[in-house]
């Protein structure tokens, strides 16, 4: 009995090394970029130029390639043209909360058949282009302490 448990203790051990060393060699570890990697020695340099965070992007940079790629379908202002983009709205505080950075890069890159087509770009042109998508995120209102909860 205590050898079978053994067994299946062991085995799932394995398996989660296993998952671990493939979601890293493959740069699937999260949106955010580490700068290390457990357990030490399983992940290429690919992995951490695969991150993509606005933080690291240059919103003024992604401005320019938003204008030239991107706001013929959503609009100057990213709140999206009729009939196609309207239901992705830039601007909406729901939309910024929904999707991770990574999230939206890989939205970009391999787009929304039939209407978005893929966007080849750079890892820098990502990031940028994911900081200035960010930029349209409203600010928070001010609160005044008045409010009522829902």
């Amino acid at each position: 009995m205590q050898s079978a448990l053994r067994q299946v203790t062991i085995t799932i051990a394995l398996v989660t090394l296993l998952i671990g060393a493939v979601a890293c060699e493959r740069g699937q570890v999260g949106s955010t970029p580490v700068s290390r990697c457990y357990p030490a020695g399983q992940c290429g340099e690919a992995m951490f130029e695969r991150g993509v965070t606005a933080e690291l992007g240059d919103a003024k940079a992604g401005a320019a390639i938003y204008k030239a790629r991107c706001a013929q379908c959503h609009g100057d202002d990213g709140k999206g043209k009729p009939p196609d983009t309207l239901r992705i709205d830039f601007t909406s505080v729901v939309w910024h909360a929904r999707f991770r950075d990574g999230e939206i890069g890989q939205a970009i890159v391999a787009g929304k058949p039939p209407k978005m087509p893929p966007q080849l770009m750079s890892p820098k042109d990502l990031r940028d282009t994911v900081a200035f998508l960010r930029s349209f995120k409203p600010a928070p209102r001010p609160t005044s302490g008045q409010e009522k909860g829902y």
